[in-house]
């Protein structure tokens, strides 16, 4: 268990928050452009240039856009793993406790019927 929690410090949670940072600056930067837009708003339309800040900011929201599909994927990626690895250790655990009942069950079985037998 104390190697699951260290591999996924180091796998997913990491890049994950990298990519947190990474978005957090991009939508900065989105902000930016779009406080920008705003007070070009009051100049003359053809001064501007309000198609090149439209892309602009369009450019930056894809981009962030990238950044939290892959940190989403990451995430889920990482619940399916933890999912399949609970359920497994489930299984395990609950097999154990039914064959260490049944190997105690049928030793005490075989004990009475020998002693039945006597």
């Amino acid at each position: 268990l104390p190697l699951l929690v260290g591999l996924s410090q180091k796998f997913i949670n990491r890049p994950v928050n990298n990519l947190q940072k990474k978005q957090r600056t991009l939508q900065v930067k989105a902000e930016a452009i779009v406080g920008e837009s705003i007070r070009l708003i009051e100049t003359v339309k053809a001064f501007s240039r309000e198609d090149r800040h439209r892309n602009k900011h369009e450019s930056q929201l894809d981009h962030v856009l990238g950044i939290v599909k892959e940190k989403s994927a990451r995430k889920a990626i990482w619940e399916g793993v933890s999912n399949i690895i609970q359920t497994a250790i489930f299984c395990a655990s609950l097999l154990w406790v039914v064959t260490s009942s049944g190997t105690y069950g049928s030793t005490s079985s075989s004990s009475s019927s020998s002693s039945s037998s006597s």
